[in-house]
């Protein structure tokens, strides 16, 4: 939950924040609250243009485009 690939994302996506909204639903059991925050994006994974610019920004070697999708799927 860096943030470092928010800035590399050229759809500006609140990338951290939905990495955070998962938290919720999968750590803390929070699946209501978790859909809400997402459903309230503006942009959410579905945004995603697969360009990859936000992997090498990734100090945790997550594939953030493949992660939006799984979360979209969790949470949209």
């Amino acid at each position: 939950l860096c943030a470092d690939c928010v800035s590399r994302c050229p759809e500006h996506i609140a990338i951290a924040d939905i990495l955070r909204y998962e938290r919720y639903a999968l750590d803390y059991h929070e699946l209501g609250r978790a859909r809400a925050e997402y459903q309230a994006l503006t942009k959410n994974g579905t945004a995603c243009i697969a360009c990859g610019d936000c992997l090498p920004g990734c100090p945790a070697d997550i594939n953030v485009v493949a992660k939006l999708k799984q979360i979209h799927a969790l949470l949209g």
